[in-house]
């Protein structure tokens, strides 16, 4: 923890170290990015939106959850879905946020590579997790849309917005 960053309503926002932890690692990728949580493909077929493989192919894609939904049964499950619809294979790169205060990433991690690297092949797929954006703190919104960039190199990843977003 890093310390207390704001107090709204005497109500203490704390900050906590963003660790970011390479699941599956190779090479830089580049990519606009999309995204959201579990409900891209949840809903898809019972909603007004509907998704192709073209909204995924050459993107980031950036998944976070509430921490009450997402376990490592859903995170496997969610990546299967990505795969048997051909968006998974289509991806530049994947962004997962860190959804767990102190949560180590060791079974979520083994879950997603059993389907990205054991079942679908996508050993080069750039995966890193632990970057705060969605429901962790600091709340940080990712741009949809935005041109950003993945770079992974042994144990270290880094994720940049290649773009200015704000005018």
């Amino acid at each position: 923890m890093l310390g207390i960053a704001a107090n709204y309503k005497d109500h203490p926002i704390m900050l906590y170290e963003n660790v970011v932890r390479v699941t599956i690692n190779t090479g830089g990728v580049t990519g606009k990015l999309f995204g959201g949580h579990g409900g891209i493909v949840e809903y898809t077929e019972q909603s007004v939106i509907k998704l192709t493989k073209e909204d995924f192919a050459k993107k980031i894609l950036f998944f976070e959850d509430i921490e009450a939904i997402c376990d490592y049964e859903y995170l496997k499950w969610f990546f299967e879905q990505l795969g048997n619809r051909g968006w998974l294979q289509i991806l530049n790169g994947v962004i997962i946020g860190r959804m767990k205060i102190g949560e180590k990433f060791d079974l979520l991690s083994e879950s997603v590579k059993s389907v990205v690297s054991g079942r679908y092949g996508l050993y080069s797929l750039p995966i890193i997790y632990g970057v705060n954006f969605g429901h962790i703190s600091p709340i940080t919104i990712m741009p949809y849309g935005a041109n950003a960039r993945i770079i992974i190199s042994g144990d270290t990843a880094t994720f940049e917005i290649t773009e200015n977003i704000v005018e």
